[in-house]
């Protein structure tokens, strides 16, 4: 969460005859010219490309006079060198590993109107994929397979979103086709991306395994109920599944094989609401549409965990009242002994956020960490939770001092060791390297003296020391990182601030070497002029507001105007814009 101290507020100045009387011809002519000055800026976007080990990257620059260069850093002295082709710098054309792009958490709809790029999709997982573009109402478009180990170039634009998935409802990876394109790497890293860094309760167990034979040849459903099959015939493990509480299929299995978890779940009421379609498109009446749309007091679908024991062929209890009024019960994982299995319970209302441990034996629920709050538990932003690979412990996020800080939680005794801490928020864990017991993770406010809206890298260890912040300058930073992880390349910026590319070492965050810097200089000779930031205090006398002030463009310091005050209150996020844009 953010201090009170801190609010974001976006003003624009109104021209003062749009108050009293539409714009002059002028007026709008000005604002039909303003889409132009886009193509002013000369940006600087590069297919990189990474050389083996971290060893560096190259990329082809385009020249001022027409024709291009190849441009080589070396990431152990950062020096620079050019030669007209790649072969001159000692590189194969085909050297080198394009850019990754980073995996996002969700899929939204396309962008519209971005620059044509190509993408490269490589399927590193056992498994085949499908493949799907969202269009730009934010449908998905079946683009076929992509089998195991073998990759495909796709032509897209900036902005475009991709998705991958083993079936419906199991997401392998989500991906941004960004400025120079890149490679979408789906594997284990963007599955737990995906699934919010750990897995939900539609897909199997990612929990470590233990070879074993399992007493059920298979699990189904049949008249609401769990059914199992194995060489004597079939039996019914649950005996209360009606249509108005049916069960699902579980799809957790216990790495032993001899249990399952699953849900019965309530499916929500009906709720209809009507809508009028003013203008529809295929007609000039006006329609009116009839909608399901739950209000709240609602019943909505009510999960309950169920537990079933595939050797003994028996359903095990499990205390319903420990799941009341549930919004959501997921994030479902085996432990590696098949002793107990996780869950994560929201309850309805999201003033209590908790992880649950079921015992497999007896059904017995226990409390491994938990966060509430008398307002808001943000589930849906913060809540992150990565296991580690030793069993005993997980990283977990958390807003218990008042900020969104890192914890290492120690699963038996549920105790809750702080890893990040100080008056400033983690936004985003990037990487966790369990090797070397850190975590890269975006930080919000970390950089005193700077907007505290600005994003920065920073890294930590699980021990909570060697805090080190990896992004300098001033501004809000986008970055990515060489497929060995030992390197970034750092994209910075403000309102007021074209982008400017780097190139900075992973450990400590000290610059390689410039790559190159956005051109906004034709854009300033028309007479534009950027955003101006501003900080105020509030009403209080305390609260610090961090905004931009925006002109219009024939602005005349000799003259009222009137602002208009554009905010957008909520715990999850902020709308005054920070980058260049």
């Amino acid at each position: 969460m953010f201090s009170r101290s801190l609010l974001p507020l976006a003003l624009c100045l109104l021209a003062p005859t749009s108050l009293f009387a539409q714009g002059t011809a002028a007026d709008y002519e000005r604002a039909a010219r303003l889409g132009e000055l886009g193509s002013k800026v000369v940006r600087f976007r590069p297919s990189l490309r990474w050389l083996p080990a971290g060893a560096g990257v190259w990329y082809e620059r385009k020249q001022a006079g027409g024709g291009s260069e190849c441009v080589l850093v070396d990431a152990a002295t950062g020096k620079v060198r050019t030669a007209p082709n790649a072969k001159e710098l000692g590189l194969p054309d085909s050297a080198g590993e394009p850019a990754r792009l980073s995996p996002l958490r969700r899929w939204r709809a396309s962008a519209r109107n971005g620059e044509a790029v190509t993408i490269t999709l490589r399927n590193d997982l056992d498994q085949r994929v499908r493949l799907f573009w969202i269009d730009t109402d934010g449908k998905p478009k079946p683009y076929g397979e992509l089998p195991p180990h073998e990759s495909r170039a796709m032509a897209t634009f900036v902005g475009h979103l991709w998705l991958a998935d083993l079936a419906q409802g199991d997401l392998a990876g989500v991906f941004r086709a960004e400025d120079g394109g890149g490679l979408a790497v789906i594997d284990a890293a963007s599955r737990s991306a995906a699934t919010g860094g750990a897995e939900s309760s539609a897909g199997p167990s990612s929990g470590p395994k233990v070879a074993a034979k399992p007493p059920i040849a298979r699990v189904f459903l049949r008249d609401h109920d769990v059914w199992a099959q194995d060489a004597s015939g079939e039996v019914r493990l649950s005996t209360n599944g009606t249509v108005d509480d049916p069960y699902e299929a579980p799809r957790a299995f216990s790495p032993d094989g001899r249990k399952a978890f699953g849900f019965q779940t309530a499916p929500a009421q009906a709720h209809e609401v009507s809508m009028v379609e003013s203008s529809p498109k295929d007609q000039v009446q006006p329609k009116v549409q009839r909608h399901n749309y739950l209000k709240p007091g609602d019943l909505i679908a009510r999960p309950k965990p169920r537990l079933f024991d595939l050797a003994t062929k028996q359903a095990i209890p499990i205390d319903d009242a420990q799941f009341a009024e549930p919004w959501s019960i997921d994030r479902v994982r085996w432990s590696e002994d098949s002793r107990e299995v996780y869950c994560l319970y929201n309850r309805r209302g999201h003033q209590l956020l908790r992880l649950c441990a079921i015992d497999a034996a007896s059904g017995a629920v226990r409390t491994v960490v938990e966060e509430t709050s008398t307002t808001f538990v943000d589930y849906s932003q913060k809540t992150w939770m990565h296991w580690l690979a030793d069993g005993k412990a997980l990283l977990w996020a958390s807003e218990r001092d008042g900020w969104n800080h890192l914890y290492r939680v120690d699963l038996r005794t549920g105790a809750a060791a702080q890893i990040t801490k100080g008056p400033w928020v983690v936004r985003k864990v990037e990487r966790v390297d369990e090797e070397r017991q850190c975590v890269w993770f975006t930080a919000y406010g970390i950089r005193p003296g700077q907007d505290p809206y600005y994003a920065h890298l920073a890294r930590i260890g699980f021990d909570g020391t060697g805090l080190t912040v990896l992004t300098a300058a001033d501004g809000t930073h986008e970055w990515s990182f060489s497929p060995d992880g030992s390197l970034i390349v750092d994209r910075w910026s403000r309102v007021d601030q074209p982008p400017v590319t780097e190139l900075r070492r992973a450990v400590d965050g000290s610059l390689v070497a410039e790559l190159g810097r956005d051109d906004a200089s034709a854009l300033l000779a028309t007479g534009w002029r950027p955003p101006e930031r501003f900080v105020a205090k509030g009403r209080d006398g305390t609260t610090e507001i961090y905004g931009i002030l925006i002109r219009p463009s024939n602005f005349d310091p000799a003259r009222r105007y009137p602002v208009i005050e554009d905010i957008y209150a909520g715990p999850h996020d902020h709308c005054v814009p920070k980058a260049w844009g």
